[in-house]
């Protein structure tokens, strides 16, 4: 299993000792910090871990500190993120089999390093229920759907923004408008004329599914940004294998899963770079692979 661990100097020693517990159990261990025991700050490393498991590159999280409060405060400010803060074994069975924890929180100072492997083990080998508590962590979800999001003239502005940094316009006539219809299932897409370089980006303002408005401009605008891409393939494709043959399938498949990822990536580098919310939500692709692992079982160039 892929598991991130993070820590603070409070809990720099138990952290090492479960990570050593963990890699003796043949788990790949991503170790966000701390590296010593001088003194910083939880959400530094806390947040990197929870993150991890947000986006899909880790199946669960372990943070820790002196009584596991802060860490797990931090973790669930992540969104996706549900992390259980535990001191014994049975909080840590419930929370898998009752609300599908994905993080796990402890305290080095309430929690001895015996106690503590013992409640991650749990953690680790507990399934999820689901049923009707599926139903449940649904509603729970929910909640993140609930906060404040950016306003309309903010977005606009940040569209704006937006396609002059990657230079859209004045080549493209972009417009942004946003689609009131609570049945329309997507947060965003694109209406596009190639003919005359125009296109729609429109916004769902009744159900948006991704928290991250501006990420999702940034996505969208970097479709469009790499649609002669998209079309210069899609005509390969079809030129050179028929349309519902295992061949055509395979290459609409291997090269639309990694455009969406590329284009994931390139939209969350130039939002960490230049972008106002840099709380990246992943949205659609969190439960894809990773654009790292898109190059698993690729060749050298001879």
């Amino acid at each position: 299993m892929k598991i991130s661990i993070a820590c603070d100097h409070g809990a720099y020693e138990l952290k090492e000792r479960l990570k050593a517990h963990l890699t003796g159990q043949g788990h790949q261990v991503t170790d966000c910090g701390a590296d010593s025991l001088d003194s910083c700050d939880y959400p530094d490393y806390a947040r990197p871990a929870a993150q991890l498991v947000a986006d899909g590159t880790c199946e669960r999280g372990v943070v820790l500190c002196t009584t596991g409060i802060g860490v797990s405060i931090v973790a669930n400010k992540v969104k996706g993120v549900r992390c259980a803060l535990c001191h014994e074994p049975l909080s840590a069975e419930m929370t898998r089999r009752h609300n599908d924890a994905n993080v796990l929180a402890m305290g080095a100072g309430v929690t001895g390093g015996n106690l503590a492997e013992r409640i991650l083990d749990v953690f680790l080998s507990t399934d999820f229920e689901g049923g009707r508590h599926q139903r449940r962590i649904d509603k729970m979800m929910e909640t993140e759907q609930m906060s404040t999001p950016i306003g309309r003239e903010k977005l606009r502005e940040r569209f704006d923004y937006w396609c002059g940094k990657l230079r859209l316009t004045p080549g493209w006539d972009v417009k942004l408008e946003w689609v009131e219809d609570p049945k329309w299932r997507k947060t965003g897409d694109f209406k596009i004329d190639c003919t005359d370089r125009k296109a729609i980006l429109m916004l769902n303002a009744a159900n948006p599914k991704q928290e991250n408005l501006e990420e999702v401009i940034v996505h969208e605008l970097m479709h469009l940004k790499l649609y002669p891409l998209d079309q210069v393939t899609e005509s390969l494709i079809v030129s050179n294998f028929e349309e519902g043959a295992p061949a055509w399938n395979f290459a609409y498949r291997q090269f639309f899963e990694s455009l969406e990822m590329t284009v994931e990536e390139l939209a969350k580098c130039f939002l960490l770079e230049f972008g106002e919310d840099k709380e990246l939500s992943f949205g659609r692709c969190a439960k894809e692979k990773s654009f790292n692992e898109l190059f698993d079982g690729l060749n050298n160039l001879e």
